[in-house]
């Protein structure tokens, strides 16, 4: 694995680049504050903020820890202090870029803070290299407030109350965030069909509910997928849910427009 970028440092004179290296998720202070410009929290529901909460069902994380520590390192010329935060972060890794900047716009539109981004290269199985981008923030404020919604693990997450009384904007906006993130359409000469995997049954179960109430006929449950069939499904989920990742959009226009040309 290799990392290209790791935090962002402001300090009044720049330690080594080997000692960012060895603690790339820590703030490093020098003899002097690190100024950060404070986090609006939302007061409403919005659709950014419910695209969020559907990422966080599916590709997203959150991670917190109350553990803090003080750690010194040796600069060339004077010592260098280094202060751990606390882990109190949400973020998004993906390989699609137009999924990761619309999920870093959604966290910047709700908060006020443009968060961190880095790039990794990996390799698959096969030895082809792939590049994810990461985009994060940390806030404890933030986390705090994103977890009163309910836990978001990936077997034990389920759809907010707030979501389910929510208008029928923002739940597309939820359920395109976690389509973004787990979604995919499937379509070959028989079948033409937009799936959800996940290993959480009652999260599926909550958002078959949630398909039906919003006019999808015929949703159904096979194993650890949620499938969307039907030529009107399809371009109810189209028009109104959609995916951001261009990719997957494309391929749900095709995958419709193949009807026409049986």
């Amino acid at each position: 694995m290799e990392i290209f970028c790791f935090c962002f440092v402001q300090v009044k004179e720049f330690p080594s680049a080997m000692d960012i290296y060895k603690y790339p998720f820590y703030i490093i202070y020098y003899y002097g504050e690190f100024p950060m410009k404070s986090i609006r929290i939302p007061t409403k529901m919005s659709k950014e903020l419910a695209y969020l909460l559907g990422v966080l069902c599916g590709d997203g994380y959150i991670q917190y820890s109350k553990r803090r520590g003080k750690y010194k390192t040796k600069h060339k010329i004077k010592q260098v202090i280094i202060r751990s935060r606390g882990t109190y972060k949400i973020g998004l890794e993906a390989k699609d870029n137009d999924f990761v900047g619309y999920f870093a716009f959604c966290l910047s539109k709700i908060t006020g803070r443009e968060p961190g981004f880095y790039v990794v290269k990996r390799k698959t199985i096969s030895g082809k290299p792939l590049r994810y981008t990461s985009a994060y923030l940390y806030s404890k404020k933030l986390i705090e407030y994103l977890l009163s919604f309910g836990d978001f693990g990936t077997y034990v997450w389920r759809v907010p109350q707030c979501m389910l009384e929510s208008d029928n904007g923002i739940k597309f906006k939820f359920l395109q965030g976690l389509y973004d993130s787990e979604g995919y359409v499937q379509w070959n000469k028989r079948i033409r069909w937009v799936k959800l995997g996940s290993v959480n049954p009652n999260g599926l179960e909550d958002i078959k509910s949630m398909l039906d109430e919003l006019g999808f006929k015929g949703v159904f449950i096979y194993r650890n997928l949620l499938i969307i069939g039907k030529k009107e499904n399809l371009v109810r989920f189209r028009d109104n849910i959609s995916f951001n990742i261009s990719r997957k959009k494309d391929r749900l226009v095709k995958a419709i427009n193949s009807y026409t040309k049986r």
